[in-house]
């Protein structure tokens, strides 16, 4: 079951890269198709916008998949 900062990020993915609501594995560019080098730009965008952040470049290149966002954005976020 994901917590509330789990279904946020998931809710921003969906919304960025035009997701059906009910998917249930770790998206990734693997398996969403504009989720290339440009759409992972715009969504780290929407990120750092929506959590009123700045994500440093290291930190962006850990961030591949839904899970590894989960993961940086919690340490970040301290939840």
């Amino acid at each position: 079951m994901k917590n509330k900062l789990e279904k946020e990020i998931r809710n921003i993915i969906s919304k960025e890269f035009d997701l059906k609501k009910n998917l249930d594995k770790n998206l990734s560019p693997q398996n969403v198709d504009k989720w290339d080098s440009f759409g992972h730009l715009q969504l780290i965008t929407k990120l750092e916008e929506y959590f009123k952040i700045n994500i440093n470049q290291k930190l962006v290149i850990q961030m591949m998949d839904e899970n590894s966002i989960n993961k940086v954005l919690k340490k970040i976020l301290k939840k």
